[in-house]
């Protein structure tokens, strides 16, 4: 039997922690702030219930990065504007999506998200855990345009709903 974490990534801590390193000293992408943090909490409280909330108990960005097992804060990229935000985890390898939500229905953000994705993570493998009911259908009709492919998809029913665990590449 299979299990979702057979769709974890795969990466070395060891290198991972020096890329984390690499990247603070020679990226040029701005850092996630405090008070950044504080907003991306503020948008997952309206566009989740409270049981799947993943960030909104945290108290501060350190306490975020050990809970997400993140080097370096140089290592998160994300999107914060009009309402929605988009944080992933970059490794050495491989990325992760750990979370894109906003505080309307619409999802005419996901154009700006996928086109992220395009411009940064090309030729890496990315992974999410994805809920059926909402950004999953949002991927799927991006696969079915073949913006991505979908390389592995687990489901499995947690917390009352069908959630999808996901390794994808972008199409180029």
């Amino acid at each position: 039997m299979k299990s979702e974490f057979e769709f974890l990534p795969s990466y070395n801590s060891y290198i991972d922690y020096i890329y984390g390193w690499l990247l603070k000293f020679f990226s040029k992408k701005e850092i996630l702030s405090e008070e950044q943090f504080k907003r991306i909490k503020e948008i997952e409280r309206s566009a989740y219930p409270e049981q799947m909330t993943m960030f909104c108990n945290q108290s501060d960005l350190h306490e975020f990065l050990e809970s997400i097992n993140c080097n370096n804060i140089a290592q998160i990229d994300y999107i914060l504007e009009n309402g929605y935000y988009l944080l992933c985890l970059r490794h050495y390898n491989c990325v992760e999506i750990l979370d894109f939500a906003s505080e309307t229905k619409k999802c005419n953000y996901i154009f700006k998200v996928v086109k992220f994705f395009t411009q940064n993570y090309s030729s890496k493998d990315i992974f999410m855990m994805s809920r059926e009911s909402t950004s999953y259908q949002i991927l799927k009709k991006f696969e079915e345009h073949g913006k991505i492919k979908f390389c592995c998809d687990y489901p499995k029913k947690k917390m009352g709903e069908m959630w999808h665990f996901i390794k994808m590449r972008i199409n180029t």
